[in-house]
């Protein structure tokens, strides 16, 4: 019989950023922060069974 390696699978980590814009007021996805943001949300998930996504709010200094 033939053995197989097993890698192990990499945990794929997906950001994404929306920032409050004041006018007009929306959620938009951003790369990095604006001037004219005035909250921000971080949506990590992980792909992987039993790993629900996690809603990190952070201070638009710290976004960078």
């Amino acid at each position: 019989m033939k053995q197989r390696n097993r890698a192990k699978a990499e945990q794929l980590v997906v950001v994404v950023a929306f920032m409050r814009t004041e006018k007009p007021p929306k959620w938009k996805v951003v790369c990095e922060p604006t001037a004219r943001a005035s909250a921000l949300l971080v949506v990590q998930e992980q792909w992987k069974l039993g790993h629900p996504a996690r809603i990190v709010a952070a201070p638009i200094s710290n976004a960078a």
